[in-house]
Order: structure tokens, then C-alpha cells, then sequence
């Protein structure tokens, strides 16, 4: 993990980023790793501390399992607080479909 060939890969892979490639990414979370791997110190810490990389494993698949449980089986409150889904507030299609038609 610390030879020029796979920082150069790292580098490389930066193309993801962009918004034409990252639209194809199932877990776009990869991204943030991504840019952790680009600071020497944490290539290190992952290749001599075979620890960390376990928790990092471990804290990994909890952040999915508690984001896939509350984002997909939560309701929202009857009443809400106001909050339009970001279609309709960003004047989107859902905004339009909702407006009154001219005169």
C-alpha cells in the first residue's frame, strides 16, 4: 500500500468523483475512503495495525445496516416540520406539477 504504483492507482481513481462516473457507484461512501487512502498516515496505519483495519470493517457495515433500518422504514410524523422533499423546494418537476396552471 505504500509503493509509487498504487498512489499513482489512487490518484487515477479520482475520476470517480465526477459526477458523470459517481452516479454508477453502489456505495458512493467508497469516495470518502478514497480520499482517506491519499494521506500517508492512514496507508500506514492500515498496513501495520491489523486492528484497525478489523474496527474499520466492523464501523463500515454498521454504518450501513443503521442507514439502510432508518432511512428505509422510518415514517415522517403526520404534520411534519414543514420540510418539502428537495424536488419540490428546489422548484423541480414535483413543484411544477403542483402549481396552479397560468391563465
Amino acid at each position: 500500500m505504500l509503493d509509487g504504483k498504487f498512489i499513482r492507482y489512487l490518484d487515477y481513481l479520482q475520476y470517480w468523483k465526477q459526477p458523470q462516473y459517481a452516479k454508477f457507484l453502489v456505495y458512493p461512501h467508497c469516495l470518502r475512503f478514497l480520499d482517506l487512502l491519499q494521506h500517508e498516515e492512514i496507508r500506514k496505519v492500515l498496513t501495520e495495525d491489523r486492528t484497525f483495519h478489523l474496527k474499520l470493517a466492523d464501523q463500515q457495515f454498521y454504518h450501513w445496516l443503521f442507514r439502510r433500518r432508518h432511512t428505509h422504514h422510518t415514517k415522517a410524523p403526520e404534520g411534519g416540520d414543514g420540510a418539502q422533499p428537495p424536488a419540490a423546494s428546489a422548484g423541480g418537476a414535483a413543484a411544477a406539477a403542483a402549481a396552479p396552471a397560468p391563465r
